[in-house]
C-alpha cells in the first residue's frame, strides 16, 4: 500500500470523540467550583502537512443533582434534613495539534497531542434544610467565565478505509491553568474520523 491510496485528497476531515476527560471550573480553591464531564466531543480538523494537523473541537456538558447529605434531630423530635445542591454547566472548546514522525502509508500509526482548551461555564451551588415541610436556603453561591486547560498525550490512528479512520487518545498530562497543584486524573478517549 503506498501513500497515494492511504491519503485522502481534502485536508479536511470531521469526527466524534468519546471522552472520560472532565473539566473543572474553579478561579480561586476558596471558592465555589464544580465540574463537567461532556460525553462527546465534536471536531473538524485540517492537514496542515503530511505530519501535522491542526483539529477545532467543541463540546457541551451538564452536572445537576439534589443529594441528601444527612437527617438530624431538632427540638422535640422533630427530624431537619440538610441537602447539597448543584448545577455546572459549560462548553468547552478544545483546540488541538496532533502530530507524528511515523511512516504515514501505515495503517496503525501513532501521533503526539497537545490542547488547549477553553471552558465557559458557570458554576452554581446550594445548600438546604428542610425542617417542618419548609425549606430554608443555608448556602448559596455562583461563578460563571472563562476557564482554562491544557492536555498532552498520545493517540494510536487506525486507518479503516480511504474516509474513515478509528483511533484512541491518552491524555497523560491535564493541567488546569487557573489553579496549580490540582490531582487530574488520567482520560481516555475513542474517536471515529471521517475525510472529506
Amino acid at each position: 500500500m503506498n501513500k497515494a491510496d492511504t491519503l485522502n485528497n481534502s485536508r479536511f476531515y470531521v469526527g466524534v470523540e468519546f471522552s472520560s476527560i472532565y473539566y473543572r471550573m474553579v478561579k480561586d480553591e476558596r471558592t465555589v467550583s464544580g465540574e463537567i464531564i461532556p460525553v462527546a466531543h465534536f471536531n473538524l480538523g485540517y492537514r496542515l502537512s503530511k505530519r501535522v494537523q491542526l483539529e477545532l473541537g467543541v463540546t457541551y456538558g451538564r452536572n445537576k443533582d439534589n443529594v441528601l447529605r444527612g437527617t438530624y434531630y431538632g427540638y422535640n423530635d422533630t427530624i431537619i434534613h440538610h441537602y447539597e445542591g448543584w448545577k455546572h454547566s459549560g462548553i468547552a472548546v478544545p483546540l488541538t495539534v496532533k502530530y507524528t514522525p511515523f511512516n504515514l502509508s501505515r495503517r496503525l500509526n501513532l501521533h503526539a497531542t497537545a490542547s488547549l482548551i477553553p471552558v465557559l461555564g458557570e458554576v452554581n451551588q446550594q445548600l438546604s434544610e428542610v425542617y417542618k415541610g419548609e425549606t430554608k436556603i443555608t448556602y448559596d453561591a455562583h461563578d460563571s467565565g472563562l476557564y482554562l486547560h491544557a492536555t498532552a498525550g498520545l493517540l494510536l490512528n487506525y486507518k479503516l478505509s480511504k474516509k474513515l479512520e478509528a483511533y484512541t487518545k491518552a491524555n497523560l498530562f491535564i493541567e488546569d491553568l487557573r489553579i496549580k497543584n490540582y490531582y487530574r486524573p488520567k482520560s481516555l478517549s475513542l474517536g471515529l474520523n471521517y475525510n472529506l
